[in-house]
């Protein structure tokens, strides 16, 4: 019974109570039970915190939602949701094991109002009884506040493992980062500039650094840190794309490796090992690139090597910029020693601008001592452009309290500058400095002012605490030789400003001006008082060159008295590109804040460059009292300016401020001018005025003002009102309807125009375009501040004529027209013009969202029977020219880029008549728009059959849009100046925003080609000749096509193909191949002359051989013709001609018989038929006559244009006939159908005149009046 007491006394206090704990802690650990008591317990015993929902249980899988901890309202934290997965089974194995810790949504606000400094501490070392693993931890979505600095991530990621006292930290990840520092406490700035106001400066010091053995308590491994789009926002924002490193810290060493930084202008790479201990041992390497575009793909090399006592730092900078660094800096020793070294042995440029750059080399730089006094010499060689090379000499020192350059010498520019100076700012800012330059050649850098220059500057000047300033040019002394003249800038000059300025007087010469109703003023009288604490004084300044002189002596200070001396009796001497002469006085005077200022200038004989002026003068005396007044006369008198001559120009302005009045005149080419106005100054409506008179007078008529108009400006406001009035043009009157108010904010105008003449406008027209006809006109305008501006406009107009004075005269009549603008919310436009009761255009816009930057559009465009029969007159009146327009086209979509629907057709196309150069009995062409494509069809009906027109067009992309055309039919028959001809076209036109190219087939199966003499365009103009335009100035040379034109066409020529030319009748056949790229079009192909005759020698030879070679240019052919007498005319069997090979420009002509004869005999049979010896006297007379007709074949251009200068038209010479019957003929024609014709015997004294009327086409009426006479009626035609 005992053991069962016992029994039952260990169930009660042992095991009971043990289950009872077991189960307590598995409900409190692995239920939601125990994880909802542990919630509740943590509210209770700390208030500030919340959870409002909780799930999961401790050990195992844990959220929380909504987590807050609020202290006050300036310390808060908020977790919107936190994830903790815990892995149980790890305990067991005596580990912790987290697989996730997942934090989304933290925002921390924590103002702490003082700040405590911990004392320092040795570190301990850190040992964990567990390791410790989290697979991964994640924050997302994290506002971090701190004091007023704010840190923001968007996600920050690692894995972790701890044990003992190692740290491992694995792909830590953090992106997008954003830091923005606390703003600065601008009262602590303020407190702090007053303070060291009220006191001298304190020297720098250098704190030496007390180092102390560091153990690290916790080893740290990180083998890879990344972190993305961080970004610094202050004044002016930071961002770095990225940034990685892996680092190693443990006990007294921390190494930081793979280290990399991208930024927008660099990138660093680096690796870094430091020692806590023994003045800590540092080494690493830093590589830096350059982005930056001045500098882009520079290269820097840093090495770091030695300790904080003695550290050593070497730099190689390569690429753009080679030098090298080498400094030694003693961070543990007192004032902190520097040596430093910089050396650039190679030329380094850098480009300041477009068209400058600096080139230095054989630099050196060094440093050397400590921040007690540190020495500094500096040499180098630099190269600007446009200036000779120099060289740079620097010695100098720094110590805390000043600056000191011993010595700077500059060599440049033909000579050398020496400057020395010294700068103080211990007890307050001070300077000192003398720059002292010999023989500066001035024309290096100012090619229009040769000549060399010496001087001397001393200057002083001091800066006080409170804001004071001195500065003292205490001697300026610079003279030389400039222009091959006496130079010389002598003088001083001292400026200075008291912090004293009075505020109380300021405000009483404020409130004076008030009361004397003159506040316009006053914001320029406290202006002036203001400057009342600066003030500006000169013995003496004199600037002297050659004769010419200004002078200046006084001050500006409480009392002004400043005198200005202009005396320059040739301004050429001086001043490049001038001439003229100026003198003149200005005085400054009185008090400071009621100043008078008189100026008298006078100047004659002005130019400059394009412009030149005969007389200047100005005459002003203006006081700047209490009441401003003012007397002003300037006059300008025959000025130029390019073509645009000024006759005289007169402005005058005298009165005060209560009453002025002003008078402009102006006389010059362009327009003339004759205006009065007065006014005054109102304390409500500021300026008041009037505009007494106005005439102005142009080209385009004189316009008068019809009576006094009054005008008002708001200084205050900047807006202008103006009464109602009207000017007058002849019967044209234009009239401001009612008062109008204008300024930039808003405004509103009312405009009627009536009888306005459009022959006014002529002259603005191009010589050739002459209008005629009235219109009439209304406009209204208003516009306010954040509204869109409201605008309506009417435009009437009766009976009107444009006319075109060109070769022919063109009238395009018109019986009404109609425009009308009206814009408000839109802008909505309606134009008709009325050409015939039938003809008609009329088109309609509304453009809507005027304030959005991608505009609407809604438009239509009608055309009704327009016909085009006043194009008539470009034929002649026999010839007939008729066609019809119409259309109806709608515009929709984006104003930039709108769609395009509807029909543009051209019917009843007729074109008949001699100078047409092809007939059309009748066809059309139609024009279709869907969108953004259209298509293209046309029929053309010839007396020769049909052209038909296709093709299309697509502008999807207005930056690769593409149009194709075809054209194709049946022979066609075109009339062109010398020939007629058919041709048989098949040809493609492609268009696009690169090129045009045109391919195809022309067949040519007949053509009459004559042509008796080169055209004057066939000439061209030589490359040295200067073309002028109307005002006598060289013309611009015509840009190239906007697109280039590529062509690939094959034209063929049958025997259908006749050419009569200069003494050659043939038949022409082959194929050519005309090709165009980048150069002319270019021919290759070749061209056979058949059955064809040609004159030379007095002689028609027969082309037994005729071939036209091309291979590229059009006047280049290569020519390859034998030509022959008539067989059947020459004794003996023997074959006499000539051969004409090479080139067209310089061809090789020689005779030549079959059998072979000496050239004398080859000539005699070619041009005579027999030899030498037989019949000399027939023989004698063939070689006359030929001669005589080469002779008269060098003279016939000659010859063409005596006929032309009496009226004869085509007045020619030649020779006719052969042997003893051979004559010189002149012919020429009276008019188009009457030709007359005299010969002359050369063997025999007999004239014969002969007249030809053309009744008909080819029926001619001819009487021949000689030795016999005759009339004939006689009839041509032509056979193959």
């Amino acid at each position: 019974m005992n053991w069962r007491r016992g029994l039952k006394w260990l169930n009660f206090t042992l095991f009971i109570p043990f289950l009872v704990i077991v189960l307590l802690m598995y409900m409190l650990l692995f239920t939601q039970l125990g994880l909802n008591f542990t919630v509740w317990l943590a509210e209770k015993f700390v208030p500030e915190l919340t959870v409002k929902t909780s799930s999961g249980h401790l050990l195992g899988q844990l959220q929380l939602q909504d987590v807050q901890w609020q202290q006050d309202e300036h310390n808060s934290i908020v977790l919107k949701q936190l994830d903790i997965d815990v892995q149980v089974s790890c305990l067991l194995s005596g580990k912790v094991c987290i697989n996730q810790i997942l934090v989304d949504g933290i925002t921390v606000n924590i103002n702490s109002a003082e700040t405590t400094t911990d004392e320092p501490s040795t570190s301990q070392a850190i040992f964990l009884p567990l390791p410790v693993a989290i697979t991964t931890l994640a924050i997302t979505d994290a506002n971090i506040k701190l004091n007023g600095h704010q840190l923001t991530w968007q996600q920050l990621s690692a894995s972790i493992d701890a044990w003992g006292s190692k740290l491992q930290l694995d792909d830590v990840l953090w992106q997008q980062v954003n830091f923005t520092p606390a703003p600065e406490d601008t009262s602590a700035v303020t407190v702090a500039i007053k303070s060291q106001q009220n006191s001298p400066a304190e020297p720098f010091s250098y704190q030496t650094l007390q180092l102390d053995d560091i153990n690290l308590p916790l080893a740290v491994y990180i083998s890879q840190f990344t972190l993305t789009d961080f970004t610094l926002h202050t004044a002016t924002p930071q961002y770095i794309s990225q940034l990685q490193f892996a680092m190693q810290a443990q006990k007294q060493q921390i190494n930081v490796t793979q280290l990399h930084v991208q930024h927008p202008q660099l990138t660093v790479d680096a690796n870094i090992k430091l020692n806590m201990t023994n003045n800590y041992p540092v080494s690493g390497q830093i590589d830096i690139l350059v982005l930056d575009k001045l500098l882009a793909q520079q290269k820097l090399m840093i090495n770091i090597d030695g300790d904080l006592a003695d550290l050593n730092i070497n730099a190689i900078a390569t690429n753009n910029i080679q030098a090298q660094l080498a400094a030694n800096l003693a961070l543990l020793t007192d004032n902190l020693p520097i040596r430093a070294s910089f050396t650039a042995n190679e030329a380094n440029t850098f480009t300041l601008d477009d068209n400058t750059t600096l080139s230095v080399k054989a630099t050196k730089l060094e440093l050397n001592g400590d921040l007690q006094q540190l020495l500094l010499s500096a040499k180098t060689n630099y190269h600007l452009t446009g200036i000779p090379a120099g060289s740079i000499d620097l010695i100098g020192s720094v110590t805390p309290i000043n600056a000191k350059i011993d010595k700077l010498l500059i060599r440049g520019l033909g000579g050398k500058t020496q400057i020395s100076a010294i700068v103080d700012w211990q007890q307050e800012l001070q300077w000192q400095s003398d720059i002292q330059f010999n023989q500066i050649n001035l024309g290096i850098l100012l090619q229009d002012y040769p000549g060399r220059i010496n001087g001397l500057l001393s200057q002083q000047g001091k800066l006080a605490s409170d804001g004071s300033w001195l500065v003292n040019m205490s001697k300026l002394d610079i003279n030389g030789e400039i222009r091959e003249l006496p130079f010389t800038l002598r003088g001083d000059l001292q400026a200075q400003a008291n912090n004293n300025a009075d505020a109380d007087k300021i405000s009483q010469v404020a409130n004076t001006h008030t009361n004397t109703n003159t506040n316009t003023n006053t914001n320029n009288l406290v202006n002036l008082e203001l400057l009342n604490n600066i003030s500006f004084n000169t013995k003496k300044l004199s600037l002297i060159h050659g004769d010419n002189s200004i002078n200046f002596n006084g001050g500006l200070a409480e009392h002004w008295q400043l005198n200005a001396d202009i005396n320059i009796p040739d301004l050429s001497k001086s001043v490049a590109d001038a001439n003229g002469n100026v003198s003149g006085k200005i005085t400054v005077s009185g008090a400071r804040l009621t100043p008078n200022i008189a100026a008298g200038l006078q100047a004659a004989d002005l130019h400059y460059q394009q412009f030149s002026l005969d007389m200047l003068q100005l005459d002003s005396q203006i006081q700047l009292a209490e009441q401003v007044s003012a007397n002003i006369n300037l006059v300008a008198k025959q000025g130029r300016y390019q073509h645009n001559t000024l006759e005289q120009l007169t402005i005058n302005v005298q009165g005060n401020e209560q009453k002025h009045k002003a008078n402009i005149e102006l006389q010059s080419n362009i327009a003339q001018a004759d205006i009065t106005f007065s006014g005054q100054l109102n304390s409500d409506t500021n300026w008041l005025g009037q505009l007494n008179q106005a005439r102005l007078s142009s080209a385009q008529g004189e316009w008068k003002l019809q009576q006094a108009t009054a005008i008002q400006y708001d200084l205050a406001q900047q807006q202008a009102t103006i009464a109602q009035h009207c000017w007058a043009q002849q019967q044209t009157m234009l009239c401001l309807e009612q008062q109008a108010i204008v300024s930039a904010a808003q405004g509103q105008l009312a405009l009627t125009l009536d009888d306005f003449a459009l022959s006014t406008l002529n002259s603005l027209l191009p010589a050739a375009i002459e209008t005629d006809g009235e219109i009439h006109a209304k406009a209204t305008a208003s516009w306010q501040p954040n509204i869109a501006p409201k605008v309506a406009v009417t435009v009437q107009g009766a009976n009107g004529n444009a006319k075109l004075n060109d070769a022919e005269v063109i009238n395009l009549p018109w019986q009404s027209f109609n425009l009308q603008l009206d814009s408000a919310e839109q802008l909505t436009a309606d134009f008709a013009i009325d050409f015939t009761d039938k003809a008609s255009i009329k088109a309609q816009a509304v453009i809507s969202e005027l304030m959005q930057a991608e505009r609407k559009l809604a438009a239509q465009l009608n055309i009704t029977a327009f016909s085009l029969d006043f194009l008539q007159p470009l034929l002649d009146s026999s010839s007939d020219v008729t066609a019809e327009v119409n259309s109806e086209l709608q515009f929709s979509g984006l104003l930039a880029a709108p769609d395009l629907t509807g029909k543009l057709s051209v019917d009843n196309i007729k074109i008949m008549g001699k100078r047409a150069p092809t007939s059309i009995e009748n066809g059309s062409i139609s024009l279709a728009f869907l969108g953004e494509t259209a298509a293209i069809t046309g029929n053309l009906n010839t007396p020769d059959g049909k052209i038909l027109l296709t093709g299309d067009a697509n502008w999807q992309d207005i930056t690769d849009w593409h149009a194709t055309m075809k054209l194709a039919g049946d022979a066609l028959s075109l009339q062109v100046p010398n020939v007629s001809l058919k041709v048989k076209p098949d040809l493609t036109v492609d268009i696009t925003p690169q090129l045009t190219l045109i391919t195809g087939v022309v067949e040519v199966p007949s053509a009459n080609i004559s042509i008796d003499d080169l055209p004057q365009s066939a000439v061209g103009i030589s490359s040295d000749t200067i073309l002028l335009d109307e005002q006598g100035l060289p013309t611009q040379e015509t840009d190239a096509a906007p697109i280039p034109i590529h062509t690939d066409i094959k034209v063929i020529l049958t025997k259908g193909v006749q050419l009569q030319a200069f003494g050659l009748v043939t038949k022409l056949s082959g194929e050519l191949s005309v090709k165009q790229q980048d150069k002319g079009p270019q021919i290759y192909g070749e061209v056979a002359l058949v059955d064809g005759t040609f004159r030379s020698y007095g002689q028609d030879l027969l082309i037994r051989r005729g071939k036209l070679k091309f291979n590229g240019p059009v006047d280049q052919p290569y020519l390859d013709i034998e030509a022959i007498r008539n067989p059947e005319s020459t004794e003996d069997g023997v074959i006499a001609g000539i051969k004409v090979v090479g080139p067209a420009d310089e061809p090789i002509v020689t005779i030549f018989s079959e059998p072979s004869k000496p050239q004398a005999n080859a000539l005699s049979y070619l041009i005579a038929g027999r030899d030498i010896g037989s019949d000399s006297g027939s023989t004698s007379d063939a070689l006359t006559t030929s001669l005589i007709g080469m002779s008269i074949a060098s003279s016939s251009k000659l010859v063409g244009n005596i006929g032309a200068a009496f009226g004869i038209n085509d007045l020619s010479l030649d020779t006719a006939g052969a042997g003893t019957n051979s004559q010189v003929t002149v012919s020429g024609h009276l008019s188009r159908d009457l030709e007359l014709k005299y010969g002359y015997g050369i063997f025999n004294a007999v004239g014969e005149f002969t007249l030809r009327y053309r009744i008909m086409r080819r029926l001619y009426l001819e009487s021949v009046s000689g030795l016999d006479n005759t009339v004939d009626l006689l009839y041509k035609f032509e056979f193959d």
